[in-house]
C-alpha cells in the first residue's frame, strides 16, 4: 500500500506560480475554491483535475482523499494557524489501514466523531460497510458539508464530540460496533490563549483522563469508548507521546482497565502526515470488562506501511506496566537481565523532577546580556543544551517558546519556593538525548533544568562530578539501553523519576569495600570536568577507559533473557 505524494506540496508550488503574493490578489481565495470543486468532481465523478496555471494533476485522478487535501490546503492558506488548531486530515493509505485493522463487516454500525471530510467513512464504504450504518460528527461545518458530498448515504451532523451528552443523539451512547477517528491534537500548555484555557478547565472537570498538561486528543479517546457497545472496537490514529508522557498515565490506565488492546502499529522515524511533525501509531482496542483475550500484537511499519517486525505483549503485562507508570511498551523492561552490586540510585540520592511543562511556559525567559547571570537570575538549561560533562551554551543557541536564545535566564523571584531550593544545591542534571542519558554536574545557583530533565542532588561539588562521570560511563549507558527501551519508536528514552531512581548508584565512600573505587570515581570526575572546561575532551581517552573499567566492576551481567514480552 504505497503512500502517494502529498498533493498539498504540489498545490503550494502551483498556487505560488500563479499568485506569488496571495495577500495582494483579490481573486486568490476564489481560485482555490474553484480548485476544491474540481477536486471534488475528480474524486466523485471521475474527471481529471487541473491545477492553477494549467498544470495537470492526473496522478491523483479519482483517488479518495483528494478533496480533503485540497480543502486542508484552502483552510491553511486562509488561516495559517489551521493545522496548529488541531485539524490535520488523514492520508488515504492510513485510513484504509486502520479500517482494515477494525475487521469491517457490512452490517456493522460505524461512527467517526472527528470526521473531517470523511476519509475513514470513505474507506469503510470501500471495505463493504453499508452507508446506512455509517455516521459522522464534525465541528467544522465546511468540512462536514464536503464530507456529506463525498460519502452519500452516510449520516452527518455538525457538532462537538466532547459536548455534554444532552447535545448528542441519545442512541449514540454505547450504540456503535466500530468507532474510528484521528482526533484533533492541541498541545496542553504551549497555546496560552484564554479560550483554550477555559476549554481545558471545562474538559478537566468532565473527563477522567484529562490530567496534567493533557493534549486535546486525550478526552476524545475517552469519549470514543463511551460510544462503543460492549465488545465493540475502537480504532485510533494517535501520536506516540501518550505512551510515556506523564499526562498520558491516566489514559494508559483507562485503556488497560477497560479494554483489551488488540493491535498497535507504529512507524519509527517516518512522517506519515505531510503537514504535521509527529510520529503516528495505529491502535485498536476492544471494549470488554475482562482480560481473557489474547496478547497485544505490536507491529513496526516501514515506508509503504509494510510490517517488518512484530511481537506479542500479554494483556496482564500491559495492565501491570500501565499501573507502574509505563505505557503499553513495545518490549518489557528486562529488569532481571542485569544485577548491580551497589544500591539503586534512588536509595543513595534524592531525585526530583525539574520544571514541568506548565511551569516552564509560565516563566518569563530572557536572554542573559553577559556571560554570567545577575544575582537575582538563574540560567535555564533545556535537554537540548546538554552534552556529557559540559554545557554547550557558548556553542549553540537553544529554542525556547519560539525564540532562539544563547544564554536563557529567568528571575529567581518567578520561581516557586521548591524550585528556588533546587538552585542552591550541588546537583547533576540528566536529560535523554539520542538514545542515551546525558548527565552534567551543575554548581549551586548556576542553572535550573527544564522539561525532560531530572535532578540528582549531591552532598558537594566533588560528588556531583563523580556522579556525572558515573552516569556517562559506557557500562551505565549499556545498562540503560538493555534495561529500559520503552518506545523503540523514536529511539529515545522516556526519562522520568522512576527510571532515574532505579538506575544503579555509584560506589560510595562510606560503604564497606566501595571506598577505593568511590575515591577513584571522584578523581576521574574532576579530571573530566577540568578537560571539559579547557575544551580538551578529545584528550580524555585514557580517563574514559579507566571510568568504563571502574563501572564495569560494579555492573556485572546476570545472564538470562529476562521476562518475555
Amino acid at each position: 500500500m504505497p503512500l502517494r505524494p502529498s498533493l498539498s506540496s504540489y498545490l503550494a508550488r502551483a498556487c505560488a506560480r500563479l499568485l506569488p503574493d496571495p495577500g495582494a490578489a483579490p481573486g486568490y481565495p476564489g481560485q482555490l475554491d474553484a480548485l476544491l470543486e474540481q477536486a471534488l468532481a475528480a474524486e466523485t465523478g471521475g474527471t481529471a483535475l487541473a491545477a492553477p496555471g494549467g498544470l495537470e494533476l492526473t496522478s491523483w485522478h479519482g483517488q479518495p482523499g483528494l478533496a480533503g487535501e485540497v480543502f486542508q490546503e484552502l483552510q491553511v492558506r486562509r488561516n495559517p494557524l489551521a493545522a496548529r488548531d488541531g485539524q490535520v486530515f488523514t492520508p488515504w493509505a492510513l485510513a484504509r489501514r486502520l479500517v482494515e485493522l477494525l475487521e469491517p463487516a457490512a452490517d456493522q454500525r460505524w461512527l467517526d466523531p472527528a470526521a473531517g471530510a470523511g476519509i475513514f467513512l470513505q474507506a469503510a464504504r470501500t471495505a463493504g460497510v453499508r452507508a446506512a450504518g455509517c455516521q459522522a460528527l464534525e465541528l467544522d461545518p465546511a468540512a462536514a458539508a464536503l464530507g456529506g458530498r463525498l460519502t452519500p448515504g452516510c449520516v452527518w451532523r455538525v457538532g462537538d464530540a466532547l459536548a455534554d451528552w444532552s447535545a448528542l443523539p441519545a442512541d449514540w451512547r454505547g450504540g456503535f460496533d466500530r468507532v474510528i477517528l484521528n482526533p484533533p491534537f492541541r498541545n496542553g500548555v504551549e497555546r496560552r490563549d484564554p479560550a483554550w484555557s477555559a476549554r481545558r478547565a471545562e474538559l478537566r472537570a468532565r473527563f477522567a483522563t484529562t490530567r496534567g498538561p493533557f493534549d486535546l486528543y486525550v478526552p476524545f479517546v475517552e469519549r470514543s469508548l463511551e460510544f462503543l457497545r460492549p465488545g465493540g472496537r475502537l480504532g485510533l490514529l494517535l501520536p506516540n507521546t501518550w505512551l510515556a508522557s506523564r499526562y498520558g498515565q491516566a489514559l494508559r490506565l483507562w485503556l488497560a482497565q477497560r479494554t483489551q488492546l488488540l493491535r498497535l502499529q507504529h512507524a519509527p522515524g517516518l512522517r506519515l502526515f505531510p503537514r504535521a511533525d509527529f510520529e503516528a501509531l495505529l491502535l485498536v482496542v476492544e471494549l470488554r470488562a475482562d482480560s481473557v483475550g489474547g496478547p497485544l500484537q505490536v507491529e513496526r511499519l516501514e515506508r509503504g506501511l509494510e510490517v517488518v517486525e512484530r511481537h506479542d505483549c500479554p494483556q496482564s503485562l500491559v495492565t501491570k506496566l500501565a499501573a507502574e507508570g509505563w505505557g503499553p511498551l513495545l518490549q518489557a523492561p528486562t529488569l532481571n537481565r542485569l544485577r548491580a552490586l551497589t544500591r539503586p540510585l534512588g536509595e543513595q540520592h534524592e531525585v526530583r523532577a525539574s520544571l514541568s511543562a506548565d511551569e516552564f511556559y509560565r516563566l518569563d525567559v530572557r536572554e542573559c546580556p553577559g556571560l554570567q547571570p545577575g544575582p537575582e537570575e538563574v540560567r535555564l538549561l533545556s535537554s537540548g543544551a546538554l552534552e556529557p560533562f559540559r554545557h554547550t551554551w557558548s556553542d549553540m543557541a537553544v529554542r525556547f517558546r519560539g525564540a532562539r536564545r544563547r544564554r536563557p535566564v529567568v528571575r529567581l523571584a518567578d520561581l516557586s519556593p521548591a524550585r528556588m531550593s533546587q538552585t542552591r544545591l550541588p546537583r547533576v542534571l540528566l536529560a535523554n538525548l539520542s538514545r542515551r542519558l546525558e548527565a552534567l554536574a551543575v554548581a549551586p545557583g548556576e542553572a535550573l533544568g527544564v522539561v525532560n530533565v531530572m535532578q540528582v542532588f549531591c552532598r558537594d561539588q566533588a560528588e556531583s562530578r563523580a556522579m556525572a562521570a558515573w552516569l556517562n560511563s559506557g557500562p551505565v549507558q549499556a545498562w540503560v539501553r538493555t534495561w529500559h527501551d520503552p518506545l523503540r519508536m523514536n529511539g529515545q528514552l522516556s526519562l522520568n523519576r522512576e527510571l532515574v531512581r532505579s538506575l544503579p548508584g555509584p560506589p560510595q565512600l562510606d560503604q564497606p569495600g566501595q571506598a577505593a573505587d568511590a575515591e577513584l570515581l571522584r578523581q576521574l570526575g574532576q579530571r573530566l570536568a577540568d578537560l571539559a572546561g579547557a575544551g580538551r575532551l578529545d584528550q580524555a581517552g585514557e580517563c574514559l577507559r579507566q571510568l568504563d573499567d571502574l563501572a564495569a566492576r560494579w555492573l556485572p551481567s546476570a545472564g538470562g533473557a529476562g521476562p518475555e514480552c
